[in-house]
C-alpha cells in the first residue's frame, strides 16, 4: 500500500495523511531530525528537521546530496507546495 505525507494526501483528496508531517514536526526535539527519513509515494523521501525551534523540510528521490539546512523550507512552506509530478 502506498503512504503519503500531509500535502499531497491533501492534494489528492484523501481525508487522512498515512504520514502526518505536522504531528511528526511536535515531536521533534530542538536541533534534532527524524531518523530513518519518511518515505512518501509523492514526496520520495522527507526529512523533518528542527533548526532551532524552526521546522524545515528536505524531501525527494537523492539522499545523498549535501543540503544548508537553513536554507530548506519550513514546514509551513512546504505544504502550500504543489507535490513533484516525477
Amino acid at each position: 500500500m502506498a503512504d503519503f505525507c500531509t500535502r499531497c494526501s491533501e492534494q489528492m483528496g484523501f481525508r487522512t495523511p498515512d504520514i502526518d508531517l505536522v504531528a511528526e514536526a511536535q515531536d521533534l526535539k530542538p536541533n534534532h531530525c527524524n531518523s530513518p527519513a519518511f518515505l512518501c509515494e509523492g514526496c520520495g523521501y522527507i526529512t523533518l528537521f528542527n533548526v532551532d525551534g524552526v521546522i524545515r523540510v528536505d524531501s525527494g528521490l537523492d539522499m545523498d546530496t549535501e543540503v544548508d539546512i537553513k536554507t530548506l523550507p519550513t514546514l509551513d512552506e512546504f505544504l502550500k507546495t504543489e507535490m513533484p509530478n516525477y
